[in-house]
C-alpha cells in the first residue's frame, strides 16, 4: 500500500484529491492528509520528521500561497512556501525515494501572443512553450517549478487554471467563480464579467482523477511538467454565460474590460493550457478525455443543486 501525504489538505483541489484517493475505484493508499496548521511547510525541522516518520512513496505538495493581490504585500511569506519549501521537499524526496507532486499556474505565461486576428488563431500553451511570468504571483510559481524540475529525480509539475469546485477555496472563504457570479445573479438580479481575458476552467473533481490516473500509471519517463484544465478557452464573460445558460438566466450577464475590473497588477490576457500531454500520457483508453468546460458546470450546478 502506497504512502501518501498531503499538504494543504483543506485546500479546494486537494480535498477533491483526498476523497478520489480514499474512495475512487482501485485506489488503496495510506493517506497522511495535513492542514495548514497541522504542519507548515516553512517548517524546516517539521517537514524533516514528517518524511523521516512515514518516507512516503507521495508526497502531494498541496500547500500554496496563491492569491494574486495579497503576493505582492507579503513577498518573503509568498517565495518562502511557494519557493524554498519546495527546495528543501525535493532534497527530502530524493532522500526518501519520493515522488513529488507539485501544483503550478497558466500564470507562468506572459499570455501576450495574440496575433493581427486575434485570440482564437492561437493554439493553446503547451508544455513546450517558454513560461514568462508578468507577475509576482507568476514569477514565484514558475521558480517553484524550476526548482521542482531541476532538483527532484521523480515529480509532476501539474500547471491548472482558475479552479472550481463545490468546496471552493478557502482563500476566498469558501467562494469560486461560478459561486460568485451565482451570488452576484442571485443577489443584484445581473452581474459583469471580463470579456478580454482568455483562459480555461479546472474542475477539481475532474483534475483529481486525472491526478490519481498519474499517481496509478507512475513509471520512468513519465515525469515532468503537465497542463490539466477543462477543455474550451473561454473569456470569464463566456464562461459565466454557460453557466447562466444552464440555470436560465443568460440574459442576465454583461461584459467589461480587464481594466474595470481589476486592479493595476498585470495578467495574462491569453492563457488557455492545453492537456493533451497529459490525456495521451495516462488516459485508460482513447475515450477517456477531459470533459469540456460546459460538461463540468453542469456537474457543479447539479452537486450544489442549482439545476
Amino acid at each position: 500500500m502506497k504512502k501518501i501525504v498531503v499538504t494543504g489538505a483543506k485546500g479546494q483541489l486537494v480535498s477533491d484529491l483526498i476523497t478520489e484517493l480514499s474512495f475512487g475505484p482501485n485506489c488503496n493508499y495510506e493517506i497522511f492528509a495535513f492542514t495548514k496548521e497541522e504542519l507548515d511547510v516553512t517548517d524546516v525541522e517539521k517537514v524533516k520528521h514528517t518524511f523521516d516518520s512515514i518516507d512516503p512513496d507521495i508526497w502531494v505538495q498541496g500547500a500554496s500561497y496563491h492569491v494574486v493581490e495579497q503576493i505582492n504585500e507579503n513577498p518573503k511569506l509568498a517565495a518562502d512556501i511557494n519557493v524554498t519549501s519546495l527546495h528543501i521537499i525535493s532534497n527530502l524526496c530524493n532522500k526518501h525515494n519520493t515522488t513529488l507532486i507539485n501544483f503550478s499556474t497558466n500564470y507562468v505565461f506572459d499570455g501576450r501572443r495574440m496575433p493581427d486576428e486575434g485570440f482564437r488563431s492561437l493554439e493553446h500553451y503547451n508544455e513546450t512553450d517558454n513560461p514568462n511570468p508578468v507577475n509576482l504571483y507568476g514569477i514565484l510559481k514558475y521558480a517553484g517549478e524550476m526548482i521542482v524540475s531541476t532538483t527532484c529525480e521523480k515529480f509532476y509539475n501539474i500547471r491548472v487554471s482558475g479552479l472550481f469546485s463545490a468546496q471552493g477555496s478557502r482563500a476566498k472563504n469558501g467562494k469560486c467563480f461560478p459561486s460568485i457570479i451565482l451570488e452576484n445573479l442571485d443577489k443584484n438580479g445581473k452581474v459583469f464579467c471580463v470579456n478580454d481575458q482568455i483562459v480555461n476552467l479546472t474542475y477539481t473533481p475532474t483534475a483529481a482523477k486525472w491526478i490519481v490516473k498519474m499517481i496509478q500509471k507512475e513509471r520512468e519517463g513519465v515525469y515532468g511538467t503537465y497542463h490539466l484544465a477543462n477543455r474550451g478557452d473561454v473569456t470569464w464573460f463566456e464562461a459565466a454565460q454557460e453557466m447562466a445558460s444552464l440555470i436560465g438566466e443568460f440574459e442576465n450577464i454583461y461584459s467589461i474590460e480587464s481594466d474595470e475590473f481589476y486592479t493595476n497588477l498585470q495578467r495574462p490576457l491569453w492563457a488557455p493550457l492545453n492537456p493533451t500531454k497529459l490525456e495521451d500520457t495516462f488516459q485508460d483508453n482513447r475515450d477517456d478525455t477531459i470533459p469540456y468546460l460546459r460538461e463540468d458546470l453542469e456537474k457543479y450546478l447539479k452537486q450544489i443543486g442549482r439545476i
